[in-house]
């Protein structure tokens, strides 16, 4: 399942369509929902897949844009089978992603792995983002950081649903639902190989920062206090970190990114 909004690259949107639509496990079922009109560049590369795979590629067309949290819940109802891969419009998938997760999916609800970001081609990844593997290490890991890649994601319908879906919380939507399910006793689990590539730019470092973040961030930490999921301890630890960001400067932001919560590539 794939979201996509009209201020994307129609070239990015044809190659991730592609990585995943070319699995050496194809699905039978992919779901894309166009999150308000887009452009007629996005529209023609939908058009294509539509034309080409009609029993397979569905496009799920919304009057207006309403953010990727509500466009996903949009998509889950349309969504045919009870497993779920999720996949961001901009990202590259390896070929055998699909293969791997499934074969680890029998005992889990929700199952990612590690990413490999880029920002011109997959080939030139320099960092991985690394997350825990086991479920009890994922749970002690999400009191203060997001344990999943959500473009890495594949989970199961019932699950998503069980837990209540997306929420609006903004630059938060994928770990609030996150823990929802592992407060619902969601089993999840992590693939300590990155199978996919995520692309990255200076856009993510800036929504990173600002009083607008900072504000997200807190109404999100309070949530998760409120919740009982963390403790007293993990809120004022991420609520210190959050201040930080949000005041220095993007290029130290950048730096800090990569040097403490990314493993370089050597």
């Amino acid at each position: 399942m794939m979201s996509v909004y009209a201020g994307e690259n129609s070239e990015f949107l044809s190659r991730s369509i592609e990585s995943m639509m070319k699995q050496t496990v194809p699905s039978n079922d992919f779901v894309l929902v166009c999150d308000g009109p887009l452009t007629a560049e996005l529209d023609a590369v939908v058009a294509r897949y539509e034309y080409e795979n009609p029993n397979v590629f569905r496009a799920v067309r919304l009057g207006q844009n309403v953010g990727l949290a509500m466009a996903l819940n949009a998509g889950l109802a349309y969504c045919a089978n009870e497993y779920i891969a999720r996949m961001d419009s901009d990202d590259i998938a390896n070929s055998d992603r699909m293969l791997k997760q499934l074969e680890m999916m029998r005992d889990a609800d929700i199952l990612g792995c590690y990413v490999s970001e880029f920002t011109a081609e997959p080939d030139d990844s320099q960092a991985f983002r690394i997350v825990p593997i086991k479920h009890e290490d994922i749970k002690l890991f999400a009191r203060r950081r997001n344990p999943f890649n959500h473009p890495s994601v594949l989970y199961k319908k019932s699950a998503v649903l069980r837990a209540g879906g997306y929420e609006k919380f903004p630059l938060c939507e994928d770990y609030h639902l996150w823990i929802k399910m592992l407060l619902s006793g969601c089993i999840a689990v992590n693939i300590s190989e990155p199978l996919v590539y995520m692309r990255v730019g200076s856009g993510m470092h800036k929504r990173r920062g600002g009083w607008a973040y900072f504000k997200s961030m807190l109404n999100f930490r309070r949530w998760m206090r409120q919740v009982g999921f963390s403790s007293l301890a993990d809120y004022w630890f991420c609520v210190a970190g959050h201040f930080v960001s949000c005041l220095i400067p993007k290029s130290t932001r950048k730096w800090m990114y990569n040097r403490f919560l990314r493993t370089r590539n050597n």
